[in-house]
């Protein structure tokens, strides 16, 4: 059975996503900030995250052990 999800484009998903009537682009950017900043941790591992939302809140300064 071929999966749906695989025919749709990252740029139609995302801008379906970012939608006005939507808004989980959005919702899902927060959430990414604050699990970031949450925590004083070294290091994370984000997994599922195609189109790279959210990960400008990552502090790069932080130094890791």
């Amino acid at each position: 059975m071929n999966n749906p999800w695989k025919d749709i484009s990252l740029s139609d998903y995302e801008n379906h996503m970012a939608m006005d009537s939507v808004q989980q682009l959005q919702a899902m950017n927060q959430m990414m900030k604050g699990q970031l900043n949450q925590y004083d941790v070294q290091s994370a591992m984000i997994l599922g995250i195609a189109g790279g939302n959210g990960l400008e809140h990552v502090d790069t300064e932080k130094e890791g052990e």
